[in-house]
C-alpha cells in the first residue's frame, strides 16, 4: 500500500544553509513579435555560491537590455511594441504603421525618427521609403531619357 505524506506529523525536512549549494535563480522574460519570432532575454540573475572560507557569496545581477539601436526594454515587458526591424517601441507616441503599397512584410510597425518617418498620408518605413525614392530616380531617368530621344528623333539635336 502506497504511504501517504500527509498523515505524517511534519513530512517537510529543514534544509541548513551548509547544505544548500550552487543556488541560481534567473527572471526570463520571453518576447513575441508579430512574425511570431521569439526571443528569451534573462532579466535579473541571482547566484549564491560557497567560498573558500566557508561562508557564502551572494551575487545579483541586473541586465539592462536593448535592441540594435540603444533603445531599453521597459520596465514592463508586456508593454513593448517590436517594430518591423526589431526595434523596441515602449510608448505610443513613438509607434506608427507603414502605409506604403510598397510593403509586403506582415509587421507594419515603426519606430518613429528611427525606423520611418510620418508623413502627410500616414507614415513610412524607411525600406519602402528607399525602394519609392529608387522608382522615382528611375522614372526620371527615363524620362529624360524620352525627351532625349524624342528631340534626336525629331532633329533638334
Amino acid at each position: 500500500m502506497p504511504r501517504n505524506p500527509l498523515k505524517e506529523e511534519n513530512p517537510q525536512k529543514e534544509i541548513n544553509g551548509e547544505q544548500i549549494v550552487n543556488v541560481k535563480t534567473q527572471k526570463v522574460v520571453r518576447i513575441s513579435d508579430q512574425n511570431r519570432n521569439v526571443q528569451y532575454i534573462v532579466i535579473e540573475e541571482y547566484n549564491s555560491y560557497p567560498d573558500k572560507d566557508g561562508s557564502f557569496i551572494d551575487s545579483s545581477l541586473s541586465n539592462v537590455i536593448t535592441d540594435d539601436a540603444g533603445n531599453p526594454l521597459p520596465q514592463d515587458p508586456r508593454s513593448v511594441t517590436i517594430s518591423r526591424s526589431g526595434l523596441y517601441i515602449s510608448s505610443k507616441e513613438q509607434l506608427a504603421h507603414c502605409n506604403s503599397f510598397l510593403h509586403f512584410s506582415p509587421n507594419r510597425n515603426i519606430l518613429l525618427g528611427q525606423d520611418g518617418r510620418r508623413t502627410s498620408r500616414g507614415a513610412i518605413c524607411s525600406q519602402c521609403e528607399f525602394w519609392l525614392n529608387s522608382i522615382y530616380i528611375f522614372l526620371g531617368i527615363l524620362g529624360v531619357g524620352l525627351v532625349i530621344g524624342l528631340y534626336k528623333g525629331t532633329s533638334f539635336f
